[in-house]
């Protein structure tokens, strides 16, 4: 009990010295709050009736907003880390806790909320394909993996892919700030990644009944593609 408590008070002790010496940077704000305008004006279409067509094509580019918001929160995650890093005597395990529970709590709230209430994502209503739930599906949104299920991804909370994406990549990034430390290797490291985005999504693309049997309804081959 006394190890346990000693290293909660570290974390709160840690926490408070580096959210007091991190610095806010005005152009990132200005960026994730473009980003959530583009969001914000590209969802807005549907609800234009019969001039949905004309204001889908003024907000398309809308869409790129959730790009720009994770560029501008992975700048910041790289340089709040690099912060903590000076100041914390555990930065990685701090920054595993704070990432948990900034998403997790809400995201666990909004899954009973939708199981209890039966509500169904709007994704869903825009679409003909509507299996039914099962445990499993549940299981794998609780556990933030259901970003790598066409059953689960956008299934049980609305634009929960989202959440999928943060938490995969939160598991990368203490290894990715102690590798990349120049321009040089962040350079390096968009092409291996891009090269390896393109891999990926061919091979899925191409074989993807074989590793979802019975999925033929997902088999969108063109989002691979793309």
């Amino acid at each position: 009990m006394d190890s346990l408590g000693n290293r909660t008070r570290d974390v709160k002790a840690d926490a408070k010295v580096s959210s007091d010496s991190i610095k806010r940077y005005a152009y990132i704000d200005a960026l994730r709050g473009y980003a959530i305008l583009g969001v914000i004006a590209v969802h807005s279409t549907f609800h234009f009736g019969e001039y949905e067509y004309l204001f889908e094509r003024v907000f398309v580019g809308g869409q790129y907003g959730v790009h720009l918001f994770f560029v501008a929160s992975a700048l910041t995650l790289f340089l709040s880390l690099s912060k903590r890093s000076e100041d914390e005597k555990s930065p990685y395990r701090n920054f595993f806790i704070r990432r948990f529970f900034r998403i997790a709590p809400l995201f666990w709230f909004g899954i009973l909320a939708y199981y209890l209430l039966g509500l169904i994502p709007w994704e869903q209503k825009m679409t003909s394909i509507r299996p039914e739930l099962q445990s499993w599906n549940y299981w794998l949104t609780f556990t933030f993996l259901h970003g790598w299920h066409p059953a689960t991804i956008n299934k049980v909370v609305p634009g929960d892919w989202s959440i999928a994406v943060e938490m995969t990549f939160y598991l990368f990034v203490p290894w990715l700030f102690l590798w990349i430390k120049n321009l040089h290797m962040a350079l390096w490291a968009t092409i291996i990644t891009a090269i390896l985005a393109i891999i990926f999504g061919q091979f899925v693309a191409k074989y993807f009944l074989l590793i979802f049997p019975g999925y033929e309804l997902y088999s969108d081959v063109s989002l691979f593609q793309s």
